[in-house]
């Protein structure tokens, strides 16, 4: 009785304080229906619809008003009210994590709206029963069910796509990502994520473009891509209206949370984490709550304060225990494991691990599998059980391979990259578009004036005259701008722009890209004067110019004193590698006879670095104006950082290059070496060509 009276009161103050806004009469009507006694069919429907309306941001009265509308639907014997009412307490009954009841009452409702549907198919019918499949998808996902959630996921979207219903296709696409995410298959995760925030970006559903960059994020943080999962985090946060989406906001800065602390900023990660705390208790999602525990336990536990992360490790298991979560209590018995084999009580770790093992067996998130196993072998390795260890190991390796096997991280690459170059195209082509049918408008009324002014002999002959000597200038126009086009762009790539009007990019599954810099540029450029600095690079670039042209490799851009190019494209070759480690050791010879040149007439000296990396990337042009060849991808990222990190004695390479090289030239292995956001990269030094005998 108390807790019914604390919710009206609830919603008394809520109607008060919207006096003065002009949401007053949402909870005027509230108010006078939770405190009517005998409601209509109209009445319930309305009733319905604000619980409904509420489920994530105000779940607790949500769930109150469902239980109201229930009982008075039950009462008039109002089918649609029932089902409405059920469908609500289902998703009540999710965020509390009681998953049984959830399913109860969910499947209620999906079988009144089938059989309401045999007597007259009507859309709003048709949308709740697919909202109604999608919820008990939810729910088989979070028992680990994934081959049914994806089946009753697959049967939502079909109804939504026949109903074109947006939202729903956005949600659904959405659900089958968090599927193929918890299955360990990335790729078509981001794949599903990438067209749910498709649709949501059209029609501009922040919800939905919440939900996918969120979502996003996570595939990311999944991958150890910090960067990326924080970019896509704050997307998210910025597409939620805070006032509302209680839930939401306690979802993304918990993310946030997880990914400052990844990236090894903890004070900020405690910020968000304590944040999304204080949000979830007020919403009570018990799942949300179970996770924010075990990601301030994990804080702890980095900073070595055992104790508070034992404390926050122990309170996410008995949430987890209380709504009966097995993922999520193998997950906590595994942290608990892992800290108390830490702090070296290995009773205890041995003991909680155990318990982790036991319940992942009729798991199928591999992620969770990987460290289970991981801790084991690493707890037997201390204990001396090496037999043990090694047979841990064996699993922990095998679940480490399929989660992070180089496939998967080149479908992940080439989805993302396909996904931004279509996005810029699709802009692109929609500004072509208004400029061509304002040039149509311009022209037709131009050919309204001209017809009108053209009348005679006289004119006409005037016309031809000036038309004969436009067609000239325009040859000789056509001749220069086609001889600019190829000094600009690749000849394939500048036929095809000069047929279609537009390039398409294409994808390049191994290409060998080369940077190239100055040692102490900036300090140089101080002592030199501009017209100086300039005419010496000038000289630099054009014998590189003249290398990578008798090498056949592709010039991309020039930044500042930095040059970048790169093998195997717009053609690919079976070469580029070797092309290019030949390419720089010979523009390495350049600026060492240079250097010698520049030091005898007492001038300043640049030292060069050259670093060089092989792998996929997507290659094209973008814009509508001042047309450029470029590449994309992570492989471009990895070429810089080769060269950021080498020495200006020798060539720079990486592991990927080296591997295609190395029966080709002599080189020197230098080790794993730090690179900014790639972590541990392994690099090689190239000595010289082998010269054969």
């Amino acid at each position: 009785m108390r807790r019914v009276l604390l919710i009206i009161l609830g919603l008394s103050s809520l109607y008060v304080a919207g006096q003065n806004t002009r949401s007053h009469s949402k909870q005027d009507t509230l108010l006078h229906l939770v405190n009517q006694e005998n409601l209509t069919e109209f009445d319930l429907d309305i009733l319905n619809r604000y619980a409904f309306e509420m489920r994530s941001s105000q779940a607790d009265s949500s769930g109150y008003l469902a239980t109201r509308a229930l009982e008075k639907a039950e009462s008039i014997q109002y089918s649609k009210g029932i089902a409405d009412a059920n469908l609500t307490l289902g998703f009540h009954q999710l965020n509390q994590g009681k998953l049984n009841e959830a399913e109860q009452q969910t499947k209620q409702s999906l079988a009144i709206y089938t059989k309401l549907l045999l007597l007259g198919n009507t859309v709003r019918l048709k949308n709740l029963q697919a909202q109604a499949l999608n919820n008990l998808a939810e729910i088989s996902r979070f028992k680990g069910n994934y081959d049914m959630a994806m089946r009753l996921n697959k049967n939502a979207l079909t109804i939504r796509l026949e109903q074109s219903d947006y939202k729903g296709i956005a949600s659904s696409l959405n659900n089958l990502g968090l599927i193929f995410r918890q299955i360990g298959q990335y790729p078509k995760a981001l794949q599903y994520y990438l067209a749910s925030l498709n649709v949501s970006e059209k029609i501009q559903d922040k919800r939905g473009i919440y939900s996918a960059n969120n979502n996003i994020g996570i595939i990311y943080d999944d991958q150890q891509n910090y960067d990326d999962a924080l970019n896509y985090y704050l997307k998210a946060y910025n597409a939620i209206d805070q006032v509302d989406e209680v839930k939401s906001l306690a979802e993304i800065c918990n993310n946030i949370g997880v990914s400052y602390s990844n990236m090894g900023d903890m004070e900020s990660s405690m910020k968000y984490l304590n944040r999304a705390l204080e949000l979830a208790k007020s919403n009570n999602s018990q799942h949300l709550k179970a996770s924010i525990y075990s990601n301030l336990g994990n804080n702890y536990w980095q900073q070595a304060d055992y104790k508070l992360a034992i404390l926050n490790f122990s309170k996410a298991l008995e949430t987890f225990e209380f709504i009966g979560d097995e993922n999520g209590k193998a997950g906590s018995y595994l942290n608990l494991g892992s800290v108390y084999g830490e702090s070296n009580q290995l009773a205890q770790a041995e003991f909680y691990l155990k318990k982790a093992l036991e319940s992942i067996h009729s798991s199928n998130n591999r992620e969770l599998k990987m460290q289970v196993y991981k801790s084991l072998s690493m707890l037997n390795e201390i204990k001396g059980n090496y037999e043990k260890t090694f047979e841990y190991y064996q699993q922990f390796v095998a679940y480490k391979d399929s989660l992070f096997n180089e496939e998967n991280t080149r479908n992940l690459v080439r989805t993302q990259l396909q996904y931004d170059f279509d996005k810029k195209e699709s802009l692109a082509k929609a500004n072509q578009d208004k400029k061509d049918a304002l040039a149509f408008k311009e022209m037709q009324r131009q050919k309204l004036w001209r017809n009108f002014y053209l009348i005679g002999f006289v004119v006409v002959c005037i016309f031809a005259l000036v038309f004969f000597s436009q067609r000239n200038k325009i040859k000789l126009g056509k001749k220069l701008s086609d001889e600019l086009l190829l000094n600009i762009l690749p000849s394939d790539v500048a036929e095809e722009l000069k047929q279609y009007g537009r390039a398409e990019a294409k994808q390049f599954d191994e290409v060998t890209v080369m940077f190239t810099d100055f040692k102490g540029f900036t300090q140089l450029s101080e002592r030199l004067s501009p017209a100086e600095l300039v005419a010496e690079i000038d000289i630099c670039f054009q014998a590189f110019d003249r290398i990578v042209e008798k090498y056949k490799i592709e010039k991309i851009k020039t930044i500042g004193d930095s040059y970048m190019c790169a093998g195997g494209l717009p053609v690919a070759t079976k070469t580029h590698a070797e092309d290019v480690v030949r390419a720089a050791l010979e523009i390495q010879a350049f600026m060492r006879n240079h250097r010698l040149s520049q030091e005898k007439s007492l001038k300043e000296v640049f030292e060069i670095r050259i670093g060089i990396h092989t792998g996929p990337v997507v290659a094209g042009i973008v814009g509508l104006k001042k047309f450029a060849y470029d590449i994309w991808g992570d492989t471009v990222n990895t070429a810089s950082r080769m060269e950021s990190s080498g020495d200006v004695t020798f060539i720079n390479i990486s592991q990927n290059t080296h591997n295609l090289v190395k029966d080709k030239f002599i080189c020197t292995y230098r080790g794993k070496l730090q690179a900014k956001n790639k972590g541990e990269i392994d690099m090689y030094f190239v000595e010289r060509e082998m010269r054969s005998v």
